[in-house]
């Protein structure tokens, strides 16, 4: 009768510890996938030509292809023109879609962006023509707010984050002296042990000869014929990204493609007109990476020779032979 009764208390506090318990918190993952689906979208007039822009939704993933619709309404929106332009402030312009005209008598336009930043953003206006009659009118067409949520979910908070400390062991004051013995000889060890096996230093190669035989080796694994473009990209801009780190200082392999850029841009020393190469190649390689696109093996090839003419072409030019012995001479 004890035995029973004990085994009754236990079950009664277990199930009230069960009732008790939080329960988890959504994953990422459910996170992520609880995006609204209300539908946003902007107005804009421009004088004779109306611009809405619609999405389908505002809550969108880091990395994730954002479609929206834009709607030019009036009578001179059939001779609509837009700017080629590359980024929209935080977000970029992966395609832009012939422009159609519908039986209601408006044209649209299908714009595609992507962003890898995260937050309440804002795309900047793109930048529109129009004509009406001979005179030609330029206008800008604004873009909703929309929430870019970051795949790691909302409730990480760095701040937050502490060192694991474990249990401390104080020695008594009789137990040092077989550690430190241990120590010293461990040390005498190691000493003997760098001096029979130290090799002379290595002489440093140049960042250009080491890029360009990086790329040697990149072309020779083939990877564009196995179909492994994920990896084949990751291994280009790995090269160019480590190969600027050495030749002008830049920390590029801590920076996200847009820092990577505006380092570049801000560097006295980094030539102006390789930043458009430099921001081409890296974009491909995100498209690849975060939104799963296949470039063809030619273009894989052209983005390679590409690397290769950015190497070359911002390679350190050689003193002449005079100028370096008027230089030892002087010494």
């Amino acid at each position: 009768m004890r035995f029973a009764r004990a085994a009754l208390v236990a079950l009664v506090i277990a199930a009230s510890h069960s009732a008790l318990a939080e329960p988890p918190a959504p994953s990422a993952s459910a996170a992520a996938a609880n995006l609204a689906t209300e539908p946003v979208s902007k107005r804009t007039e421009l004088g004779g030509v109306t611009a809405t822009v619609r999405f389908a939704r505002s809550d969108f993933e880091v990395g994730e292809p954002i479609a929206c619709t834009i709607a030019f309404e009036g009578a001179d929106a059939a001779t609509i023109a837009v700017d080629p332009a590359q980024t929209l402030g935080d977000f970029d312009i992966v395609a832009i879609a012939p422009a159609r005209r519908t039986p209601a008598g408006t044209t649209e336009l299908d714009v595609t962006l992507m962003t890898f930043d995260s937050g309440t953003l804002t795309p900047a206006e793109l930048a529109v023509s129009w004509r009406h009659g001979s005179e030609g009118n330029d206008g800008k067409v604004a873009f909703p707010a929309l929430s870019i949520k970051s795949l790691l979910g909302e409730k990480v908070d760095p701040s937050q984050f502490r060192d694991i400390a474990g249990e401390v062991a104080i020695a008594s004051p009789l137990d040092w002296w077989p550690w430190a013995a241990g120590a010293g000889a461990l040390l005498v060890l190691g000493v003997i042990a760098w001096v029979m096996l130290r090799k002379r230093p290595a002489v440093p190669v140049a960042p250009d000869v080491w890029a360009l035989g990086e790329f040697t080796r990149l072309e020779s694994a083939a990877l564009p014929a196995k179909n492994e473009f994920g990896q084949y990209y990751d291994e280009l801009t790995r090269i160019v990204r480590t190969y600027v780190a050495r030749r002008y200082a830049i920390p590029a392999d801590r920076q996200t493609s847009r820092e990577f850029i505006a380092a570049t841009q801000a560097h006295s020393e980094f030539p102006s007109a390789e930043t458009e190469r430099l921001r081409a190649l890296l974009r491909l390689a995100d498209l690849v990476k975060f939104a799963k696109a296949e470039p063809s093996r030619d273009e894989c090839d052209r983005n390679l020779a590409e690397a290769r003419g950015f190497v070359e072409s911002t390679r350190p030019t050689e003193k002449p032979q005079t100028e370096e012995r008027a230089t030892e001479a002087a010494r």
